[in-house]
């Protein structure tokens, strides 16, 4: 019997069994695997009567990129079914089951981005959760809620995507990310996604940028909410992050290049001064003040009027 094909929507795992039981009996002097006829510019296979190495290098290396290309269609599979089907994960107090996860274009950013190589982490979870577990990323998934990490679980376990990789934490993040330890490593990508009130965006990001390696993405949602909106506003200004793009009307798009400076009076953020609290006319006496040189007139005219110069 031959091997199921990978590509019509299978399990993996059976998908292995097979090229499993098509590998032995190659090296037990059978006909050749079918997928090394696709092969034969690429790999040479040694003469049927030779070492049984010879037959052994030659079906393992053939066995490892037909999996890699299993790999890729069954993620290629799962993640258009999780795109169509668009699972309920999350709850309500109160109602039922709704939906409440990233669009097509942030779930594609973490498709193009992040590999089986990549250190990841999220606050928050959803359809981002089973998106890092198809691409098989050691990854860590922050939220205070288990019914919702269990239900994660269960759609993977459907779907043949394994979660062995991912770390759920049922715990606000506010109170795990400053225990976070990583052995040293560094997080490739970031995601903040988890509670929306202020100032728990601004709180996640903290703890997150010392983990993030020069190099990593920073992704943050929901930034036309004011309380994470304000967040973006120092991203912008922030030289240890480049703004890379918004994907959707929604989700900001950083990359860390620098390191961050914790004095107020080195962030770019603070160099201009906020007055909205002043009454208007102090607002633009203040706005001139900051100015030294029309500080100077404005002494001089103040002088010249004989008026009391106000200090405050």
């Amino acid at each position: 019997m031959e091997p199921a094909n990978p590509g019509d929507g299978c399990d993996l795992a059976v998908s292995a069994a097979s090229w499993r039981k098509a590998f032995v009996r190659y090296l037990r002097g059978g006909d050749r695997l079918p997928w090394m006829e696709t092969m034969s510019g690429q790999i040479q296979e040694p003469h049927s009567g030779g070492p049984l190495g010879s037959r052994f290098l030659l079906a393992r290396e053939a066995m490892r990129r037909q999996m890699l290309v299993a790999k890729t269609e069954h993620r290629d599979v799962a993640l258009r079914h999780l795109l169509t089907t668009r699972p309920k994960f999350h709850s309500p107090e109160g109602g039922g089951l709704e939906c409440w996860g990233l669009g097509p274009g942030p779930l594609q950013l973490i498709t193009n981005t992040v590999s089986a190589d990549s250190l990841t982490l999220e606050t928050g979870a959803g359809l981002s959760t089973v998106c890092f577990a198809i691409q098989g990323s050691e990854h860590i998934c922050i939220s205070p809620s288990p019914q919702e990490h269990e239900r994660i679980r269960a759609y993977c376990r459907g779907h043949g995507i394994s979660t062995h990789r991912i770390r759920f934490v049922a715990m606000p993040s506010e109170l795990y990310l400053p225990t976070l330890e990583l052995g040293g490593r560094k997080l490739d990508f970031a995601l903040i996604d988890g509670a929306h009130g202020f100032p728990f965006a601004i709180i996640d990001y903290f703890y997150v940028n010392r983990h993030l390696r020069r190099g990593a993405l920073l992704a943050l949602d929901d930034v036309d909410w004011p309380s994470v909106g304000v967040l973006h506003r120092y991203l912008l200004t922030e030289p240890a992050f480049e703004f890379v793009r918004f994907i959707g009307p929604r989700l900001g798009v950083y990359r860390k290049v620098g390191e961050t400076h914790i004095s107020g009076a080195c962030q770019v953020f603070n160099k201009k001064r906020n007055y909205s609290h002043l009454p208007l006319w102090r607002q633009v006496r203040k706005r001139i003040e900051d100015v030294p040189a029309l500080v100077k007139s404005y002494r001089t005219l103040v002088k010249a009027l004989g008026l009391q110069m106000d200090e405050t």
